[in-house]
């Protein structure tokens, strides 16, 4: 025989679940439109055309940065190699 203060839980079970699935569905919504907004953005930045340009400046500032060379038309002003400049500048700040 049932009571009047007996609890029914079957309903508010039956709510907590339908809040915890539509939940994990609205975030699942969310994620898929986010990667796709993020694929839209990458391929939107990409521009097609400039990889060996690209690659030509890269080699050129990889030259800069590992031989010696002077800077502009100065004779004052020269390029050392990255590596050459680190080493100078442990050995001067270093001690």
């Amino acid at each position: 025989m049932q009571r009047y203060d007996d609890s029914q839980n079957s309903p508010s079970l039956f709510v907590a679940i339908m809040g915890v699935l539509s939940i994990i569905l609205v975030l699942v919504l969310v994620q898929g439109l986010f990667n796709g907004m993020e694929r839209e953005e990458i391929a939107r930045k990409m521009l097609p055309g400039l990889g060996e340009d690209a690659e030509f400046l890269r080699r050129g500032q990889e030259t800069q940065l590992s031989g010696y060379g002077r800077v502009g038309d100065s004779e004052e002003i020269v390029r050392l190699p990255i590596e050459r400049a680190m080493q100078i500048v442990i050995e001067e700040y270093g001690q």
